[in-house]
């Protein structure tokens, strides 16, 4: 709509959706969405609301600048998979998947009586949000870029819940700073526990530090298993999106 609209005011195809990929740049997200319910709303909420308006426009302008409307039609057919495809364009062109993460049941966090209620993956966006609760921005763009891939399980034990998240990084330096960025939203006596190994970063949060103890091993053993296995191709460019 907007390509079609500069058109008619003379400006090329082209050199419109060269321009709809750098909004990203000079759009504040939050000036889009405005309402005293929404001013006072978590960060993830308005940052996942305004998001598809604004990174999926530059994203398809992206595709078609490519390949031309036949590109968007086949984005259609086979979508990004990951939000970072979305924030990345060139991931989606290369098909960079997510690195598929999966938290095993630990019996010293059962034996307690933990249960696991909810998983799931949050992705880049959703991770930069959460990085970024330390900073005056409502995400950390930046520490988050390197995202490889993230599980997270939840678990109640009566009234209280506990979280275990995994994630992974392109470069062990995406998870030095995925680290650095995690420790600083990390409040004292929250029994919040966050550590990596090589590109892999821990966030545990609820649990009893015996518990955490107990995690903590078995993620030793995933992170192991990651540094063993290739690393995604780094097909990040200098463009922003």
């Amino acid at each position: 709509m907007l390509a079609q609209a500069l058109r008619q005011q003379g400006i090329p195809l082209s050199s419109a959706t060269a321009g709809i990929q750098q909004m990203g740049d000079y759009v504040d997200l939050n000036a889009l969405v405005r309402g005293e319910k929404l001013d006072d709303a978590p960060a993830i909420l308005r940052v996942t609301l305004v998001a598809p308006y604004l990174r999926g426009l530059q994203f398809v302008a992206a595709v078609q600048g490519r390949g031309g409307w036949p590109a968007v039609n086949n984005a259609h057919r086979r979508p990004p998979t990951t939000s970072e495809q979305i924030l990345h364009p060139e991931k989606f062109f290369a098909r960079e998947p997510g690195e598929e993460i999966e938290i095993p049941e630990n019996k010293q966090v059962l034996a307690a009586g933990f249960k696991r209620i909810e998983e799931d993956t949050l992705g880049e966006l959703e991770l930069s949000v959460y990085l970024g609760q330390a900073g005056p921005s409502d995400t950390d763009d930046e520490a988050a870029a390197g995202w490889g891939g993230d599980r997270l399980a939840v678990y109640a034990r009566g009234r209280r819940t506990a979280v275990i998240w995994w994630t992974t990084w392109d470069t062990d330096t995406d998870a030095k700073q995925a680290f650095r960025a995690a420790r600083s939203v990390s409040h004292k006596g929250s029994r919040t526990r966050v550590e990596r190994r090589g590109r892999s970063v821990l966030i545990v949060k609820g649990l009893p530090a015996k518990l955490q103890r107990a995690v903590w091993n078995d993620f030793i053993a995933f992170a192991g298993h990651v540094e063993g296995a290739p690393a995604p191709p780094d097909v990040r460019s200098d463009l922003r999106y």
